[in-house]
């Protein structure tokens, strides 16, 4: 299989059932740690509270919830404009921790019946940039941002947090489409 019609193979081959069992697993995971964690505490290195990360990831649910229902998120034009976006969509969502994690929750099979409808890697997801990602690297992305959030919280509290060999290779699967969006020569800093 090819990806963003180019040729070149994915770095592995995954499917539906595969990322489902996955995102369930760490939507799990996540979820229980966020209601454990104290909401103020800081990961190192981070400008995040464990409260402002809950309610990025609940962003970012958000977002494909809104294209699930056919709608459209705003996606930033550039690197810069990601992060930009990031912390006012954040600080627009925050609120108690239980209430993020209740919300994150209830889009949780939304989200789910989404990614049933997608298929492979044809590039058709409007992302950051102005590029398109596939239906696989929506649900790997999502993955990661579970994963590697909840990694953050779980730092940030010096909670155990194992990252799954097979995991982090799916998310690498999917910056693999990602990465050449904001590494075009055209796509400003």
């Amino acid at each position: 299989m090819t990806m963003n019609d180019t040729g070149y193979v994915a770095l592995t081959d995954t499917t539906r059932e595969e990322l489902r069992e996955r995102i369930a697993l760490a939507q799990n995971r996540f979820d229980r740690l966020i209601r454990t964690a104290d909401p103020l505490a800081r990961p190192p290195g981070s400008r995040w509270t464990v409260q402002q990360v809950a309610a990025h990831v609940l962003t970012i649910a958000n977002r494909y919830y809104q294209v699930a229902r056919g709608g459209m998120y705003h996606p930033a034009d550039t690197p810069t404009g990601v992060a930009a976006l990031n912390q006012a969509e954040l600080e627009a969502a925050l609120g108690p921790v239980p209430e993020l994690a209740d919300q994150l929750r209830a889009l949780a099979s939304d989200i789910d019946g989404y990614f049933d409808t997608l298929a492979g890697d044809c590039p058709t997801i409007p992302f950051h940039g102005g590029g398109f990602i596939g239906g696989t690297t929506a649900q790997t992305n999502w993955l990661g941002e579970l994963l590697l959030h909840g990694e953050d919280i779980a730092r940030a509290v010096k909670a155990p947090w194992d990252l799954d060999e097979r995991d982090m290779l799916l998310i690498a699967r999917g910056l693999m489409q990602i990465a050449p969006i904001f590494l075009r020569s055209e796509t400003p800093a």
